[in-house]
C-alpha cells in the first residue's frame, strides 16, 4: 500500500509530510499560532508586551514573536518591550514594564512611589526606579534610575501591584530630582498636611544616609520647614514690593494692638494702616498644617477688628514680583472705597 493511501485511511491530510526519514519534505518550525496569540493576548492585557518573557512562556521563540509584532498593530517602545501603536502615556504600565524587564528586581522610588502613597496630588510624567548599585543599565530608559549599595535593607510595599520603597526613601530619592529647595519645600509641606509624621520620618533617613544625590537640598528643606533658616530678607523684598504700589505702606513690621485690652494682637510684616490693610510675606513653615491654622484664626482675629489680610509665599514674592504688585494695587483700591464707605 502507498504511503499516501496509509494516511488517507488513518485520517491524516494527503498533503502533510511523511514521517518517514526518506521524506523530502522538512519539518516546519513554525509555532501553531494559538501560541502567538497567548502570548499577545496576555502582553496586550496590561498594555505591553515583553518579548522573551511572553514568547518563553506561551512557547513562542522570540525572534518569531519579534517579527509577527513588527508587521502588526505594535510598535517598539525600547529594548525588550512593545507598546501598542498609539498608546496613551501611562506612568503605571512604564513602571510595570521596567520592572519586568530592568536586572536586580528594581524598586518604584521618587515621585511616582510618593504618589503610589497619597502624597502627592498627581503622578509624574516618568517612573523612578532605584536599583542595587553598581547595576548597569541603559541611559535612554523612560525613568530615573538611582541605585545604592544597600538595595538588601530597603523596606518594601506593595501598591498598585508594584514593589514600592517607604515614602520618606521615596522623598530622598526624589531629592536629586526637583531643581531647587524651594520645590521640594512646598511638595513636603504639602505632604504633611497628608500625613503629619511624613517630616520626622525624613528626618531620621537623613540622619542614616552620610551621602546621596540631594542630600544638601533636602537638608535644606527640612531647615526651611522647621524654621531653622531665617526668611527676613523675603519680608524686606515683599515690602519694598508693596511701597513700590503704595509708600504708605510702613517700611517696618507692624503691630496691630487690639482696642479693648491695649496690647498688640498680632505683628504683620507690613500695613497701611489707615485703610486697615495688612500684608504677610509667609516663608516655609506657613506651610505646615499647624502653622496654617494658626494663621487663618489670627487672621480671622484681625478681620473682627475690621483688618483685611492678604498673604503671599516667599517664592510669589521672588518669582511673580508682577503678579504680586497687580493684586496689591487692586486690593489697596477696594480698600479705599471700603474706606470711604
Amino acid at each position: 500500500m502507498r504511503a499516501r493511501d496509509r494516511r488517507a485511511r488513518a485520517g491524516g491530510s494527503p498533503s502533510e509530510p511523511s514521517d518517514s526519514p526518506s521524506s523530502s519534505v522538512a519539518p516546519t518550525t513554525a509555532p501553531p499560532v494559538s501560541a502567538y496569540a497567548r502570548a499577545q493576548r496576555a502582553a496586550a492585557a496590561r498594555g505591553f508586551v515583553l518579548t522573551r518573557q511572553e514568547a518563553r512562556a506561551a512557547g513562542v521563540p522570540g525572534s518569531t514573536l519579534t517579527n509577527r509584532l513588527r508587521a502588526s498593530d505594535w510598535a517598539p517602545r525600547h529594548r525588550g518591550e512593545w507598546l501598542p501603536r498609539g498608546a496613551p502615556p501611562d506612568v503605571l504600565r512604564d513602571a510595570a514594564s521596567l520592572v519586568a524587564l530592568l536586572p536586580g528586581g528594581p524598586l518604584v522610588t521618587g515621585a511616582l512611589a510618593l504618589w503610589l502613597w497619597g502624597l502627592r496630588s498627581q503622578p509624574p510624567a516618568r517612573p523612578s526606579l532605584v536599583v542595587p548599585a553598581p547595576t548597569k543599565v541603559r541611559r535612554d530608559l523612560p525613568a530615573r534610575i538611582h541605585r545604592t549599595r544597600q538595595f538588601d535593607r530597603l523596606a518594601v510595599h506593595q501598591r498598585s501591584g508594584l514593589p514600592v520603597v517607604v515614602s520618606s526613601r521615596a522623598f530622598a530619592d526624589h531629592a536629586a530630582e526637583v531643581p531647587d529647595a524651594d520645590t521640594l519645600v512646598r511638595e513636603l509641606a504639602r505632604a504633611t498636611a497628608m500625613r503629619r509624621a511624613i517630616l520626622d520620618e525624613v528626618e531620621v533617613a537623613l540622619g542614616q544616609r552620610n551621602r546621596f544625590p540631594g542630600r544638601r537640598r533636602l537638608a535644606e528643606a527640612l531647615d526651611h520647614l522647621r524654621g531653622t533658616l531665617s526668611h527676613s530678607e523675603v519680608e524686606r523684598r515683599g515690602r519694598a514690593l508693596a511701597r513700590a504700589v503704595d509708600a504708605r505702606f510702613t517700611c517696618a513690621p507692624h503691630p496691630v494692638i487690639d482696642p479693648r485690652r491695649g496690647v498688640p494682637l498680632a505683628e504683620v510684616d507690613t500695613a497701611l494702616v489707615e485703610l486697615r490693610y495688612a500684608v504677610e510675606i509667609d516663608g516655609p513653615p506657613h506651610l505646615l498644617p499647624e502653622v496654617a491654622e494658626r494663621d487663618r484664626a489670627r487672621d480671622r482675629r484681625l478681620a473682627q477688628l475690621g483688618w483685611r489680610v492678604d498673604r503671599w509665599l516667599w517664592h510669589e514674592v521672588d518669582d511673580e514680583p508682577d503678579r504680586v504688585r497687580s493684586e496689591l494695587a487692586r486690593a489697596v483700591t477696594e480698600r479705599e472705597r471700603w474706606s470711604q464707605g
